[in-house]
């Protein structure tokens, strides 16, 4: 074989790897009871890890010896041009991370009236530190890679909820045979938000502090000589960092005839301001940084319904869910549009972020008569293009051309706004059964080419033989006068 375990285990034919790590944890708390004011207290906990890593790796070209023996001679592997070349990394890193959080709680009971409740602060830095060196065909002196990053954010991001169990009122006695619980509760909360920008980190993030330009860049060919150039990295925004979202909940949950029926009901407003976004008015063509600039909102409620009971030896439950949420966008980064059409098309401010555009469809063509009257099509070649059996879509704005300018929205993209799901089971004696069915609604598909083509890209294991067996298409195929007979699908294109 060409690989030599011997050799592998020399460092000095092979190379080696060196790594030295440590690493730091650190836990604690601390908790106060106020002597003078009973149910309160305070409460402070701390976490902090640090992480310092040094990585070496030198790796050398092995040459290994073959014999042919029809030649009887010996030869070196084809790696052999590049025996005394060898590549050499080095990895610099430190990070730490720190979180905090502080609470104070008071918890005290009133007769049959018991107060819980908190308030929590939390707070957590971190720094990550890197450089990365590389050199590779030694004993040359190319540069591969140097880059060296850190990143350093921090925020504040408060939440308050309440709960009130109204059955525990002594109002609502005269009804606890029926309604043996109810409580409404409401929650507000602020959280940091990447979920927008993850990739934007992923493949930025080293590049947020400072400007400067990575190795290697462009490739530039002299003769047999290979020079590689310097590409500039985007330009800085250290103020860049995650979105904040905002939410805002209530909701009930009750129970009644002894758990008979269950249930639970809640909306919400969630809004989110800093997402990101490249300024409209910014000239650094591809080196344009992004800003926290575009806001967005999603509403929705979502409700759960249930009922058990036991008849004889059989126990039984039945179950329903049902959600909804919709997103609406708000401030929206954009420059200047150049007419009305364009910016009632291209400005989604204030738009709802599912929206389908496209043609209206009022039919099928179902002569050439009806086509040589219709409106121009677009890249239709006047029209010759089409065939009966054809949609025919609406000229929306009455120019006589069938064009992008005649598309507005028709509908909603493919991702359902409400979720609905059904469960049920029993047992009997150690045998069970259970089954759940979900559903969505208020969306719209798009059937696409591999959907409805018979031969697209000459697949013929799609609908193909449904597709032939209803389409539009002549009477006799030999006679191109005959008449049209009408089918589910189009016709078929030579």
């Amino acid at each position: 074989g060409t690989v030599n375990p011997m050799a592998l285990a020399d460092k000095e034919a092979s190379g080696y790897s060196k790594k030295i790590a440590k690493n730091l944890n650190v836990d604690f708390s601390l908790e106060y009871k106020v002597p003078f004011v009973e149910g309160l207290s305070l409460k402070a906990t701390m976490g902090y890890t640090q992480s310092d890593s040094w990585n070496k790796n030198w790796n050398m070209n092995i040459v290994y010896m073959g014999y042919r023996e029809d030649a009887q001679e010996y030869y070196e592997s084809a790696s052999a041009s590049n025996a005394n070349k060898a590549s050499l990394s080095l990895e610099d890193g430190f990070s730490y991370n720190i979180t905090g959080q502080g609470f104070i709680n008071y918890i005290r009971s009133f007769g049959n009236h018991n107060i819980n409740s908190g308030l929590v602060f939390e707070f957590s830095d971190a720094e990550n530190r890197a450089t990365v060196t590389s050199r590779g065909e030694f004993p040359s002196t190319v540069l591969d890679m140097m880059a060296q990053y850190f990143a350093d954010k921090w925020g504040f991001f408060p939440s308050a909820s309440i709960g009130w169990m109204l059955t525990n009122e002594e109002f609502m006695n005269p009804l606890k045979k029926v309604l043996n619980e109810f409580k409404i509760r409401a929650s507000w909360g602020e959280l940091g938000d990447l979920s927008a920008a993850s990739q934007y980190y992923a493949n930025n993030e080293q590049y947020y502090f400072q400007s400067g330009y990575q190795y290697p860049g462009t490739p530039m060919n002299f003769g047999d000589r290979t020079i590689y150039g310097l590409n500039p990295t985007l330009n800085p925004n250290p103020d860049f960092t995650w979105a904040t979202s905002s939410m805002i909940n209530a909701g009930v949950d009750f129970k009644l005839w002894n758990g008979l029926l269950s249930g639970s009901a809640d909306v919400f407003y969630r809004q989110r301001k800093g997402l990101p976004a490249q300024k409209a008015n910014d000239n650094a063509g591809a080196l344009a940084t992004w800003y926290n600039l575009d806001h967005d909102n999603t509403r929705g409620f979502e409700f759960s319904l249930n009922h058990q009971h036991k008849i004889g030896e059989v126990n039984y439950f039945v179950g329903g869910n049902m959600s909804w949420s919709r997103t609406r966008k708000g401030n929206i980064e954009h420059g200047r549009f150049t007419s009305g059409y364009d910016e009632w098309k291209w400005n989604t401010e204030g738009h709802w972020n599912n929206i389908r555009w496209g043609y209206n469809c009022i039919g099928r063509y179902q002569s050439y008569g009806e086509i040589a009257n219709a409106p121009m099509h677009n890249n239709s070649n006047n029209n010759s293009a089409i065939l009966p059996g054809d949609l025919k879509y609406e000229d929306w704005n009455g120019d006589g051309y069938i064009d992008d300018y005649d598309q507005r929205p028709i509908g909603r993209n493919a991702y359902p706004e409400l979720v609905y799901g059904i469960n049920l089971g029993l047992s009997w004696k150690g045998v069970d059964f259970s089954m759940f069915w979900q559903g969505g609604a208020l969306s719209d598909f798009q059937i696409g080419a591999f959907d409805m083509d018979a031969f697209q890209e000459g697949a013929t294991n799609l609908n193909t033989w449904e597709y032939f067996g209803d389409r539009w298409h002549r009477a006799d195929y030999t006679d191109p006068n005959s008449e049209w007979i009408p089918g589910y699908f189009p016709a078929v294109r030579d």
